[in-house]
């Protein structure tokens, strides 16, 4: 579920709005939309089926989903990604959020040397290379 975690801060942190407010029951488009994003990114970078996102999301926020809203809302975002490039580009930035939140080790420990160089491994970019480490080492110590 850690995954699943990491796509819906993502999601949270793009759309600048809070993580509880996803998994609230509404159909305003600035919930619905993310609420859906998520789904969508649950179903393409996990391993689970519906029935395991709808799962989590119950968990989450005690709301219940059926297994359909996933493959709905998979649909729905792929339909968009099709037709609309600035979309697309919106889909593609929450991805590497993605990337950049599973890339980092968690903050409850010190870095090892093995955690300092998978981060250096999986960076194409110099400058956020060197964000990210400085980000890391200053939440350390």
């Amino acid at each position: 579920m850690a995954r699943l975690k990491n796509i819906h801060k993502a999601i949270c942190d793009y759309y600048e709005i809070p993580l509880d407010s996803i998994f609230v029951k509404s159909r305003l488009q600035h919930i619905l939309l993310p609420r859906q994003i998520f789904y969508y990114f649950a179903s393409e970078l996990t391993k689970l089926n519906n029935i395991e996102i709808v799962t989590y999301y119950k968990e989450e926020s005690g709301n219940t989903w059926d297994r359909t809203t996933v493959n709905h809302s998979h649909t729905t975002i792929k339909n968009y990604i099709e037709t609309d490039k600035e979309f697309f580009k919106d889909i593609i930035n929450i991805h590497k959020i993605i990337d950049e939140l599973e890339l980092m080790p968690s903050l409850d420990r010190a870095p090892t040397k093995e955690d300092l160089i998978r981060i250096v491994l999986n960076s194409n970019d110099r400058q956020m290379l060197k964000t990210q480490l400085q980000d890391y080492l200053d939440n350390k110590f």
